[in-house]
């Protein structure tokens, strides 16, 4: 069986190391899903060292250099040395406030898999609620050309649809399984078009309010090879039991 990606997006959240500890230590991966954890920069080496065995861990963003003056910066260098081996580029938070554009997300992406990171790529920041599934396609479309242009193959990029109305703190709009089911087959296609058959595989996640919820009816379409998790992540009795859903 395929091992599910489960991807826990910790955001500024928690205060203190001690908080990072305990969270992480609630945890209980799945024997069937990949559980990798994204905290705050300032607590991935400590996680890494004394839980990596048990999950892998992933930074919240990267710069476009792996050295240089650029204050306040992490390299895709820094994070692997830190016990990286994932990333996330793209979020719909950093498109908005700190506004990240499609070439920084292109800059990014080489950037992370120049250093051997797997980027967890997100498509589907600024978008608003209501928008019509054709307008959603469009602006998907071109924020993925911009973000892989350049590259010769995906390499070890994992797909996220994440459109920016479904996380909470832009609203939370609920989006259907069917919805989801159906982004997840247009991403696969564009990823075909624009590198051939041969990432007809290609692993596709979906992001956007995430919860005990939701998990279920996201998952039973069978299109979705895992989660990008937000809020329930810092809930670990309701993470858990999102995680225990792959070993049914």
């Amino acid at each position: 069986m395929k091992k599910r990606l489960v991807v826990a997006n910790w955001k500024m959240n928690p205060e203190s190391l001690s908080q990072a500890f305990k969270l992480a230590g609630a945890y209980k991966p799945s024997r069937n899903s990949q559980l990798v954890v994204c905290p705050p920069g300032v607590f991935l080496q400590p996680l890494s060292q004394r839980f990596g065995r048990k999950m892998a861990f992933g930074g919240q963003d990267c710069l476009w250099e792996q050295e240089g003056a650029y204050t306040g910066g992490i390299s895709p260098a820094q994070l692997r040395s830190a016990g990286a081996r994932y990333v996330i580029l793209g979020h719909s938070e950093r498109r908005k406030y700190f506004a990240e554009d499609d070439k920084m997300v292109n800059c990014k992406l080489r950037a992370a898999l120049a250093a051997g990171l797997t980027p967890f790529l997100c498509l589907g920041g600024g978008l608003s609620a209501g928008v019509s599934e054709s307008k959603l396609k469009i602006a998907i479309r071109r924020q993925f050309r911009a973000a892989v242009g350049g590259l010769k193959s995906l390499s070890r990029t994992v797909l996220v649809f994440e459109p920016a109305y479904a996380i909470s703190t832009f609203g939370g709009k609920r989006v259907s399984a069917d919805e989801v089911a159906g982004m997840a087959g247009f991403l696969r296609r564009l990823a075909t078009q624009r590198f051939g058959s041969r990432v007809a595989a290609v692993s596709v996640l979906y992001g956007g309010s995430v919860d005990k919820a939701t998990f279920k009816s996201y998952r039973v379409f069978g299109r979705i090879d895992g989660f990008l998790v937000g809020g329930a992540s810092l809930r670990p009795d309701e993470f858990k039991r999102i995680l225990q859903e792959f070993d049914i």
